[in-house]
């Protein structure tokens, strides 16, 4: 399986897994769940559920084109990506930070849900506007809220960027008129053995100008699920399966052997513990969220240059 190495400072509790540097084993299909589902929310193209199937097949285009797997099993660089115009790797570097930020969320800190503060900018202050402002807003399994600044850079570890990160997260005080358990920055980095992530929660802060989010769980919960909903109400695309007792609509991007399951019926507030289930090529998030990968997902074609990929006729 890919291996991601990540270097953990500052967090309190004493956890030894969020102290020092430390490898955590993932697989492609939960790397692509994280793709799936990190960040983004209802917006407008998704009123159109074709351009959600569009944005879908993106997000898991950008994990094919632009990673491998190494011999060692490290998470490194594609030829394609090092092909990429400055600009064009910079677009990459960043929306890399919000994947390897939702899996760390997920497995080190039980968050499985991530979204997108500018998701909820109708219920900020208009002040807001323009500001510095973190990326994301997440909910454990507990209940509690955590504010998250995911960075992602071409080269190396940057020491200015992450001080940045840490600096956007004490932007928010509370959250639905509670206080943030984490308030934390991360940032995604290549060196020569391969993607690396750094992570930091720093003390809070009172010297900064902060604001409260007007968001009640049952709302974070409906945003969560609005893009994937909508996303799979194309009808030549998907199909009803039954998972577990429940009723999956699963969407098939068949050019890139991938298929996504979303449940019929999530009900709000319903909290799940942050666990995940691996079936073969598939992986159910906690969240519920399922994803297939067919062979061409296999280690030994993750191996290969994308361009020397071939499709398999089985499961990886």
């Amino acid at each position: 399986m890919p291996i991601l190495r990540y270097h953990a400072v500052d967090f309190a509790g004493g956890d030894p897994l969020l102290s020092g540097t430390h490898e955590l084993e993932v697989t492609w299909s939960e790397i692509n769940w994280a793709a799936q589902t990190v960040g983004k929310a209802e917006h407008d193209v998704s009123m159109h559920g074709l351009f959600s199937v569009f944005e879908a097949t993106y997000r898991t285009t950008m994990v094919w084109a632009n990673l491998m797997e190494s011999a060692g099993g490290r998470l490194i660089k594609s030829p394609a990506y090092e092909a990429l115009d400055p600009s064009e790797k910079g677009s990459i570097s960043y929306y890399l930070g919000l994947i390897f930020a939702k899996l760390f969320a997920f497995r080190r800190l039980g968050t499985p849900w991530l979204l997108h503060f500018d998701v909820y900018r109708e219920q900020h202050d208009a002040q807001l506007e323009g500001k510095e402002k973190p990326d994301l807003i997440g909910l454990n399994a507990a209940g509690g809220w955590i504010v998250y600044e995911a960075k992602g850079r071409t080269g190396g570890f940057l020491k200015s960027v992450l001080d940045d990160a840490k600096g956007q997260v004490q932007e928010i005080s509370t959250i639905g008129g509670v206080e943030p358990v984490l308030r934390m920055g991360s940032l995604v980095y290549f060196r020569s053995d391969g993607l690396h992530l750094s992570v930091v929660d720093p003390a809070s802060s009172k010297s900064r100008r902060q604001r409260e989010v007007k968001l009640s769980e049952a709302e974070f919960f409906a945003r969560y699920f609005a893009r994937l909903n909508v996303g799979i109400d194309v009808p030549q695309n998907i199909r009803l399966e039954e998972r577990n007792g429940e009723e999956y609509r699963v969407l098939e991007l068949n050019d890139l052997d991938v298929e996504i399951g979303v449940p019929v019926i999530f009900p709000l507030g319903r909290r799940v513990t942050p666990t995940a289930q691996l079936f073969g090529a598939s992986f159910v998030g906690p969240d519920g969220i399922e994803i297939t990968l067919g062979g061409a997902w296999s280690q030994v074609n993750m191996r290969r240059d994308p361009r020397l990929r071939t499709r398999e006729t089985v499961r990886a």
